[in-house]
């Protein structure tokens, strides 16, 4: 009997401690007891640009033109004969004046001599006849001369003095031909082409050179569209040559707008000289104007592509405290591309926060914390 309540109560120690175990254990996994901690909120940080409207942009627009001399000439001689003496070449510098290059006048020095002997011959002439005059006057105040010789005498003389004036005459046409014989430069400038040499026969009016005047070159530019209206002559513009800026003067706008590109010649003469330059060199204007339509600026990164031809940026709306607010999605209009930034307008409000990196991980009503604000950080 004592054995028997001893294996019972074993049994029931055993029942009793079994179901504090269990009862344990479903106090321990109930989750009504032990709630599981709150999982953090996960947002994309994000940096934005504060919304401030501009009353108006500026566009630049480029014109193209080509560099020329002021003024250019074909060198030839006015008369035919032959090339003795070649004193310029190609890339010759020479002054207003300059002998660059002669013919021969062998023939020409003939003929001088020969007139010079006439000349001397007709002034002796004429002296002759000058004191033949001078007797015949004397003698026919003293009855000793008639009338007839006395208009002899003067008729005479007359002619003697006649053909001295030719004689001299034809010695400066030879002088002329003799100084058209050796051609000068007509202007400061730079031989572009030599075309002849020693030993050429050229004819009246053949090229010999082609010459560039050195200072003052001009560049023609022509001007589209109402960007004309802005040009004023004798105003002052920079133009961009080969890399350089050279300062350079309005000389003239042209009255007709050519008929392919509808765009109006201006002359603007440089301040520079053909020795840093070259004619057909390209020389460009840049003319700013000012659009007067509010809009915005961004960074080109804020835009991302939507329909109808618009652009889409996205707007961090219900700041709180903490910086975090919800995307939303805005159109804009693209008004004007700068290097790197647009000239938009849309439903945007001063102030709000734009993100400027718009393209990529982010769709509306994700939530966002403003990382960097560039108004802040002193961005334009």
């Amino acid at each position: 009997m004592k054995q028997r309540l001893m294996t019972f109560g074993i049994t029931v120690a055993t029942l009793v401690l079994t179901g504090a175990l269990i009862a344990g254990a479903a106090i321990v996994t109930d989750p009504s007891r032990h709630p599981e901690p709150p999982k953090p909120e996960r947002v994309l940080a994000v940096d934005t640009l504060r919304v401030q409207w501009a009353a108006s942009y500026e566009v630049e627009r480029s014109f193209l033109g080509r560099v020329e001399a002021r003024r250019r000439a074909d060198a030839a001689f006015d008369r035919a004969g032959l090339v003795i003496r070649v004193l310029a070449d190609d890339g010759d510098v020479v002054p207003r004046g300059q002998p660059i290059a002669e013919l021969d006048t062998a023939r020409l020095d003939a003929e001088r001599a020969e007139l010079d002997a006439l000349l001397e011959q007709s002034e002796a002439q004429a002296e002759l006849t000058r004191l033949t005059l001078e007797r015949v006057r004397r003698s026919h105040a003293q009855r000793g001369a008639n009338d007839q010789e006395l208009d002899d005498a003067e008729q005479g003389h007359i002619a003697a003095m006649a053909s001295a004036s030719r004689a001299r005459a034809a010695i400066a046409r030879i002088d002329v031909e003799l100084a058209k014989s050796i051609l000068v430069a007509p202007f400061d400038g730079i031989v572009a082409e030599r075309l002849a040499d020693e030993g050429d026969v050229v004819s009246s009016g053949q090229r010999v050179f082609r010459l560039l005047e050195r200072e003052r070159p001009e560049a023609r530019i022509g001007v589209g569209g109402e960007a004309i209206d802005s040009i004023v002559p004798s105003e002052r513009y920079t133009l961009i040559v080969r890399g350089r800026s050279i300062r350079a003067t309005a000389i003239s706008v042209l009255p007709e707008r050519r008929p392919g590109s509808r765009s109006v010649q201006v002359r603007f003469e440089l301040d520079a000289s053909l020795d840093g330059l070259r004619e057909g060199d390209i020389a460009e204007l840049i003319l700013t104007s000012e659009i007067e339509t509010r809009g915005v600026w961004l960074p080109m990164s804020a835009l991302s592509e939507s329909a109808r031809g618009l652009w889409a940026v996205y707007v961090v709306e219900s700041i709180d405290d903490d910086r975090r607010g919800k995307l939303a999605r805005r159109e804009v209009e693209l008004l004007h591309t700068g290097d790197d930034r647009v000239y938009v307008r849309g439903p945007l409000e001063p102030g709000e926060s734009v993100v400027e990196v718009g393209r990529h991980r982010i769709v509306p009503g994700l939530r966002v914390s403003v990382e960097a604000d560039r108004n802040e950080r002193g961005g334009s």
